[in-house]
């Protein structure tokens, strides 16, 4: 059966620290829908969520996409697909989820670069554990 996780072994290759040594508890599911949109303006915002018992000290946050691509992603290049938000800590038993980037775009007829947001996430899925 393969095992994954983390272990540490003495020089003796005796396991001091394995995943049997701590356990996790989960706070909270979130399930996101897709989201597409597109803005004038740099933004800031994130949407906020109060999950009881979270704890940035003691605590991860895994972000896992519900659906995938049916095709090898372009890499450092936009793919229309779309992408997973971000977390962000947002203090105390708040999380914050970014669901857009920040861009811009050339104006040809002003010759300036314009700042604008666009959002383009894929359905995912967040949990929230507690390392015990």
């Amino acid at each position: 059966m393969d095992r994954y996780g983390t272990w540490v072994f003495n020089e003796n290759g005796v396991e001091t620290f394995g995943m049997d040594d701590f356990t996790v508890q989960q706070l909270a599911v979130i399930s996101l829908p897709a989201i597409k949109g597109r803005g004038d303006g740099y933004r800031g915002d994130s949407s906020v969520y109060d999950i009881p018992g979270y704890d940035k000290s003691n605590c991860v946050v895994v972000i896992t996409p519900s659906v995938y691509a049916g095709y090898d992603q372009p890499g450092n290049n936009p793919s229309a697909w779309g992408y997973c938000p971000t977390y962000v800590d947002a203090g105390g038993t708040k999380i914050g989820i970014v669901l857009y980037a920040n861009t811009s775009v050339f104006n040809g007829g002003s010759g300036k670069w314009l700042p604008i947001w666009v959002a383009n996430t894929v359905p995912c899925t967040i949990e929230v554990f507690r390392v015990l």
